[in-house]
């Protein structure tokens, strides 16, 4: 860090300077690609920082969140709290299953429909969230 003033430009609005950081923000590393030809630290090209998007990525970002908020989606389903809940629900019950299973060998003839189901529902989720989400 440089102690002292900081370099000053025309343009700013107080004083008739504009204020230019000699330190690097704290998010700096996250916008910092390298360039593709050379991976020497001089080669470090400055981008975008991550929090400011470009134009393509942002309207892609509002695309997806508009195909959210399409209700009249046969999947729209799996974005209701009702069925989180029954998948969070059918997640803990397969973890039973499967506790149960592996601590009492004999039982796993009494678990096997159980994990079919279990299965046949994560295969349903799976297809309505890429059927959904457009993945």
């Amino acid at each position: 860090a440089m102690n002292g003033p900081r370099p000053c430009l025309p343009g700013d609005h107080r004083g008739g300077y504009l204020r230019l950081p000699t330190e690097p923000p704290p998010t700096a590393t996250s916008g910092i690609r390298r360039s593709s030809t050379s991976r020497h630290s001089k080669d470090v090209v400055a981008t975008e920082l991550a929090e400011e998007p470009r134009p393509k990525e942002r309207k892609q970002r509002e695309d997806r969140r508009a195909h959210l908020r399409d209700e009249t989606s046969v999947w729209c389903f799996v974005e209701r709290g009702w069925f989180q809940c029954l998948a969070a629900l059918c997640i803990v019950a397969n973890i039973g299953t499967t506790a149960l299973e592996v601590n009492e060998p004999w039982t796993s003839s009494m678990v096997f429909w159980p994990n079919q189901l279990f299965l046949c529902f994560y295969v349903v989720e799976l297809l309505g969230r890429v059927s959904y989400f457009g993945g």
